[in-house]
């Protein structure tokens, strides 16, 4: 007695709660391995929300960084021009 349960498994034998299937596919050749490839492609295309978040953090991180790096050239140009030549503010201001 061959009864399908789904188009790739077939049962060959049932009796007292015992069977016997066949299969003849399995993983990404079944109907349930071609739905799962289809939506984990649709997936990749986006960011989880952890990615965003991420990104976000990044992109604060690097600007944070930019702003300190042009703190410390400025801070650097000015002890080399103002304090190694020992200026004082009274003679910059007159």
């Amino acid at each position: 007695m061959l009864t399908t349960i789904t188009p790739n498994i077939f049962t060959l034998y049932s009796d007292d709660g015992e069977a016997v299937l066949l299969v003849e596919s399995v993983g990404k050749t079944t109907v349930y391995g071609q739905l799962a490839s289809e939506l984990c492609a649709q997936l990749e295309d986006r960011d989880s929300p952890l990615q965003f978040k991420l990104n976000v953090l990044a992109d604060h991180i690097s600007k944070l960084g930019y702003i300190m790096a042009v703190f410390i050239a400025v801070s650097y140009l000015f002890k080399q021009i103002v304090m190694d030549n020992h200026w004082s503010w009274y003679e910059i201001t007159t």
